[in-house]
């Protein structure tokens, strides 16, 4: 092997590790209604993007301002002066994923929505619940209920 054919390899692996490192860090950003999971937005940005909430909450905390949107029956928690950290859906008002499927995995639709994504690992928790880890990062997952394979919760903490 010439050492112009090894400095190319060499440029190919490099090239290529450094792609697979950008992608595991970035992992697929979850989506909820155009707001995207760990991004910082002010409360203003939230009901513009979104609507207004049916009601309202913050306090403070030693980490800064924590907010509490209900919007139906969802709850969407913003921590650390507006990180978007958290959600609870319990209906279909919100969609998530909606930049890779089209309509978005929503509370009503088949489990097996997920499977459409074409990325992540669905893992049965119990008989009522899925575990669904998205980015080989991040341990934490989202805990889907349903009833007869159809969701009825789903939960970010």
């Amino acid at each position: 092997m010439s050492i112009y054919s090894k400095g190319f390899l060499l440029f190919l692996i490099m090239f290529a590790w450094t792609n697979i490192c950008k992608s595991q860090n970035l992992g697929y950003p979850l989506d909820l209604s155009n707001l995207i999971l760990y991004n910082v937005y002010q409360k203003d940005s939230v009901i513009a993007k979104i609507g207004q909430p049916s009601s309202y909450n913050s306090y403070s905390t030693e980490f800064g301002l924590s907010e509490e949107y209900t919007y139906g029956n969802s709850l969407l928690v913003f921590t650390k002066n507006g990180m978007f950290t958290e959600f609870i859906l319990k209906d279909a008002t919100f969609a998530i994923y909606s930049v890779y499927i089209s309509g978005g995995i929503r509370v009503g639709d088949p489990v097996s929505k997920f499977h459409q994504l074409g990325f992540g690992r669905l893992e049965i928790e119990d008989q009522g619940t899925y575990l669904f880890y998205d980015n080989p990062k991040c341990a934490l997952p989202l805990v889907i209920d349903h009833l007869n394979g159809k969701i009825k919760r789903i939960l970010l903490y």
